[in-house]
């Protein structure tokens, strides 16, 4: 899945000898094919402009060719690829939005219109949640991804005797209640982390009650505030249920958004 960490990790790419390929095509259902005339018609120009480069990543280019003209199956309506022999190099995105095409051959991957998906779709961090367990998903263009767990096996349970657990009454709820706040933060500082590595401005809750409820209690504000909705799930619930739950929440907020500029907009023109 497209994400900021990944990207910036291709940036760093560098082809000393040689050139790292950037190529992304519309692959989009409504091309009927074309793509692949597209894909030539735009080789052939290459090759006219600059036939030194050309031969240079001649190799690069038949894989890019054998690539597009075989895996048809895998494609959604825009294809990113960035390659590079000389470094052993090959990165793949299978896009559900249309891209324009092109293709570059450069020292450096062009990824800038990767980075214009990523600023123009938004991506939501979606936090599943209980007292001693986290796992934190990226959802972006219609698809999830489980990007990392936090496990926190040391925190008391009321089934346990002895030691701690010999403790009664408030005091042994006052244990629990400290070590699943150490486990909450545990969870917050991975969320943050997260939300700044991918910049994500949206966020998605779900799991138990009091621990979702921790979670909303300990949240920095600056955080708390990009909670667009919330759903019920289980812990192992599988990554495709888990969308499924989510899938309603953020057409229900985008739909929300999407009314409130309407409503802004109506009132502006009526002051004017």
């Amino acid at each position: 899945m497209l994400n900021q960490e990944e990207l910036k990790e291709i940036a760093t790419l560098q082809a000393d000898g040689s050139y790292v390929v950037s190529l992304y095509l519309n692959v989009s259902p409504g091309t009927k094919g074309d793509y692949v005339i597209h894909l030539k018609n735009m080789l052939k120009k290459f090759s006219e402009e600059d036939r030194k480069i050309f031969k240079k990543i001649k190799n690069d280019i038949e894989k890019l060719e054998a690539f597009v003209t075989s895996n048809k199956r895998e494609f959604k309506k825009g294809l990113a690829i960035i390659t590079s022999s000389e470094k052993s190099f090959w990165k793949e995105y299978h896009l559900a939005v249309p891209v324009k095409n092109a293709i570059i051959a450069d020292k450096t991957p062009y990824i800038q219109p990767l980075l214009d998906i990523l600023d123009n779709y938004k991506q939501y961090a979606v936090l599943l949640v209980d007292k001693e367990s986290a796992r934190l998903f990226l959802v972006h263009l219609g698809e999830i991804e489980e990007y990392a767990e936090v496990h926190t096996p040391d925190v008391p349970g009321k089934h346990k005797r002895g030691g701690w657990f010999s403790l009664s009454g408030h005091r042994f709820e006052r244990h629990i209640d400290y070590h699943v706040s150490l486990h909450i933060k545990d969870v917050i500082k991975k969320l943050e982390s997260f939300l700044a590595a991918e910049r994500i401005e949206r966020i998605i809750t779900g799991g138990s009650d009091d621990a979702v409820a921790k979670v909303r209690e300990m949240l920095p504000k600056a955080v708390s505030e990009k909670i667009v909705g919330a759903f019920h799930a289980e812990m192992f619930a599988n990554v495709n249920d888990i969308f499924e739950k989510v899938r309603p929440v953020i057409s229900g907020f985008e739909s929300m958004e999407e009314k409130a500029i309407v409503s802004k907009l109506l009132t502006a023109a009526g002051k004017g």
